[in-house]
């Protein structure tokens, strides 16, 4: 429901980078959505450390593809392409469309939404089925299929992630019709992956407009997400506690829409303001710390590197270790842009 009232333009998406040394990641394998202009369509490919096309996966051929990603021992990739989520191998075999798209849906459409499984073995995959309203957990090798929430007009789904412990998911379900009873509610939930055990963990309080789409913390034990201030001149970060409920609020001034970057300890956030340096904040809130540039992305990776996107359509690729100044590390070949970036 909201993300057919909203248009949410994703700038990027970054995710999971292996450690580093150095200056730059030790990661020599990316994983990329780039786009070009106009018509265009995007592509995925795979840039080795010096930013040169190793091999593209996929010309998706959607507008709206988006969010390449490792899986979390590198062994295979997803990505969101016309055919739906699809998914192989690390070395390009084993090809497997694990949700189709929908071609007719008739209610309330949206769009997929995915989350690999800490083990690598599944995918929790939002807007599934023929009217976009199931939320699954499919296998990545042979597609068993696991309903987790019942699907119901009027109801979408959008996966947040799962849990350290690989058991459990968090995803956002929104429900109700504009001009009916009972319209809207937009709650994040907390479920085992078999469906059971769900519980509400927070209830938006605009179920219209809410901001940015939610970051799991690698802990599992909070989401931050963005949204405007009361008087429309900045933005705040809400972090909220997954297990009370609670939440608290950060003005970090005008920020670009993207999903908070949580670090791998859970401490701090990484956001790129748009007039001014991007930026590193405790996520309990304290002194924000700059780091020397500028950018329209920022990423925290596994090994505590700051991936910063900036340049003309986000084509470059910087990055920022223990706090330094940003360094510059590949610009995309073909002068493309970034939307989705994934490295091991």
């Amino acid at each position: 429901m909201r993300r057919a009232l909203i248009c949410l333009v994703l700038t990027a998406v970054a995710l999971t980078v292996t450690p580093a040394s150095g200056s730059a990641p030790a990661a020599h394998r990316y994983l990329v959505t780039a786009f070009g202009t106009g018509s265009q369509p995007p592509l995925v490919e795979i840039l080795d450390q010096s930013g040169q096309v190793e091999r593209v996966v996929a010309h998706p051929g959607h507008a709206r593809s988006q969010a390449a990603r490792w899986s979390p021992d590198g062994s295979m990739l997803a990505w969101i392409g016309h055919q739906g989520v699809v998914v192989e191998r690390a070395d390009g075999s084993g090809k497997s469309v694990l949700a189709p798209a929908s071609k007719r849906c008739s209610d309330v459409c949206t769009g997929f939404s995915f989350a690999w499984s800490p083990d690598s073995r599944s995918l929790a995959i939002g807007g599934a089925g023929v009217d976009t309203n199931h939320l699954v957990v499919v296998a990545a090798r042979g597609g068993k299929r696991v309903e987790v929430a019942p699907a119901s007009r009027a109801t979408n789904y959008f996966v947040v992630g799962w849990l350290p412990d690989g058991k459990s998911l968090v995803y956002e379900r929104s429900s109700g019709t504009l001009g009916h009873a009972g319209c809207c509610r937009l709650d994040l939930r907390v479920a085992a992956a078999d469906g059971s055990h769900a519980r509400v963990a927070y209830r938006f309080p605009d179920p219209f407009y809410k901001g940015s789409s939610p970051s799991l913390s690698p802990n599992g034990r909070a989401i931050a997400y963005m949204t405007p201030s009361s008087d429309g001149r900045s933005n705040l970060i809400r972090v909220v506690h997954l297990r009370s409920g609670a939440v608290h609020a950060m003005d970090v001034g005008v920020v670009f829409d993207q999903a908070p970057a949580w670090s791998p300890d859970s401490r701090k956030l990484a956001l790129a303001r748009a007039y001014g340096e991007v930026v590193t904040v405790p996520a309990d809130g304290g002194q924000v710390h700059g780091l020397g540039t500028t950018g329209a992305g920022a990423y925290w990776g596994a090994g505590g590197e700051v991936i910063i996107l900036r340049g003309k359509r986000l084509g470059q690729v910087w990055v920022s270790r223990n706090g330094s100044p940003a360094r510059f590390l590949f610009r995309v070949p073909g002068g493309l842009g970034i939307a989705t970036i994934d490295a091991r």
